[in-house]
């Protein structure tokens, strides 16, 4: 195998450790449909006064808002969720720890390798970097990251009022430590560039403009 640059190769970790961190900023909840004029007819313990959470509640402007709680400072947080006329299917579904880990594995790969394909090297119709990226894609959202857990679950009942059709709502909140979850999502970039000591000096080139760009969308964010 090709020997790289001690150096460079660290930076390029460091590097790559930070694209993670710009998950919770396009990476949330699966899409949700837009529903318009709807009530809320019913939810979780609603008969003995509960109030609905405030990461549900936060959920439906966008994930990384969750994380603006203080019981979940430094984690990033997915909302994992289900529709169904059935209550029983959708919270039977998310209550599946299987189906929330594989959710939330490919909420991380649509998020990061959308990000990479939107650069400038990618665009440019390179047909084996864009192979490359779907690769990367593929190792992502089948992978099964540490340190992931469920903490929460909630449903809801609504009705949507131009239709009249009424259907249940199943969450699951899943976190994980910023730190954890960059980490690995570092090891699977670096694990692919291991592994593929014929790639050229361009396509490292561009590689490392991706990870330019997610890091200075980062810092925008925090700032």
């Amino acid at each position: 195998m090709k020997r790289y640059n001690k150096r460079t190769a660290v930076l390029f970790v460091i590097a790559l450790a930070v694209t993670a961190a710009v998950i919770t900023a396009g990476c949330g909840s699966t899409p949700k449909a837009p529903r318009q004029k709807t009530e809320m007819l019913d939810w979780k313990g609603a008969a003995l006064g509960a109030q609905i959470p405030e990461w549900v509640l936060k959920s439906s402007e966008s994930d990384v808002h969750i994380q603006s709680l203080d019981e979940f400072k430094d984690q990033y947080c997915f909302v994992v969720y289900r529709e169904d006329p059935v209550k029983d299917q959708v919270v039977t579904w998310v209550s599946n720890a299987a189906n929330g880990a594989s959710e939330v594995a490919r909420m991380v790969s649509t998020t990061v390798n959308d990000t990479a394909e939107a650069q400038e090297g990618i665009k440019s119709g390179d047909a084996k970097v864009k192979q490359n990226v779907q690769q990367i894609r593929n190792a992502m959202s089948n992978a099964n990251f540490r340190g992931l857990r469920r903490v929460g679950d909630f449903w809801t009942l609504s009705r949507n009022r131009a239709t009249k059709n009424e259907y249940y709502t199943a969450f699951a909140l899943w976190i994980i430590p910023e730190q954890d979850l960059n980490t690995q999502i570092a090891a699977l970039w670096q694990n692919f560039i291991d592994n593929n000591s014929a790639m050229s000096a361009a396509e490292r080139q561009i590689y490392g403009d991706i990870i330019k760009n997610l890091r200075s969308r980062l810092l925008s964010k925090v700032k």
